[in-house]
C-alpha cells in the first residue's frame, strides 16, 4: 500500500482479499520510514532494510500489492514501493496486484478508452525515474540502484510483466 491510501480503503482491501489463515505485515509498523531511520551504523541503515525486507517478502511469501489510482498507480512512482515488488519477483513471492472495489468498477469502466494509456503507462516504469524526495529516501534510492548491479532494465521488464498481467485479468 502507498502512505496515500486511506486506512479504510486498506483495510477494506485486506478483508476482501485475505483468507483467514493470511495475517498483513504493514510495513509502516515495522519500520518508520517517516522518520528516516537511515545512517550508516547500527541495525537502522539503509542496507539493512534492503536487504531485511528482501529476507522478509522471501520468508512470508506471498505479496498483495494494492494498486491505488489505476490511472497513474502510485506505486510505480515510489523507490520502496519498487524495491518491494522487485523483492517479490526475486525471491519467488506469490505477486498479486489488487484495488479496491471502487478502483476495479472505475477501471473496469475506462479501460476500453484508457487501455492505451494504461498500457504506455506500464511500458513506462523505470526505477531509476522513481521519487524520492526526503533526504533519506534519496540516499535509499541510490543504494538500491547500487545493489542492482546495472540490472535495472531486467527488473523494469520484470515490473512491467507482472503488471501486464494484472491488466490481462
Amino acid at each position: 500500500h502507498v502512505w496515500k491510501m486511506t486506512a479504510k480503503d486498506f483495510f477494506e482491501v485486506c478483508l476482501a482479499e485475505m483468507g483467514e489463515e493470511d495475517y498483513a505485515w504493514i510495513d509502516l509498523y515495522l519500520h518508520n520510514q517517516y522518520q528516516g531511520a537511515v545512517s550508516d551504523i547500527g541495525d537502522e541503515n539503509s542496507m539493512y532494510w534492503i536487504d531485511k525486507f528482501g529476507e522478509l517478502i522471501s520468508g512470508i511469501g506471498k505479496v498483495i500489492a494494492i494498486v491505488t489510482n489505476w490511472e497513474k498507480p502510485v506505486m510505480l512512482t515510489r523507490i520502496w514501493c519498487l524495491f518491494e515488488l522487485n523483492a517479490a519477483i526475486d525471491t519467488g513471492a506469490e505477486l498479486r496486484f489488487v484495488s479496491t472495489a471502487a478502483e476495479r468498477q472505475d477501471l473496469s469502466l475506462n479501460l476500453g478508452e484508457q487501455f492505451k494509456f494504461l498500457g504506455a503507462r506500464v511500458n513506462s516504469i523505470e526505477v531509476r525515474d522513481c521519487d524520492a524526495k526526503r533526504p533519506h529516501e534519496i540516499q535509499d534510492k541510490e543504494i538500491f540502484l547500487a545493489k542492482l548491479h546495472g540490472s535495472e532494465n531486467a527488473v523494469n521488464d520484470k515490473l512491467r510483466t507482472e503488471m501486464r498481467k494484472w491488466l490481462a485479468d
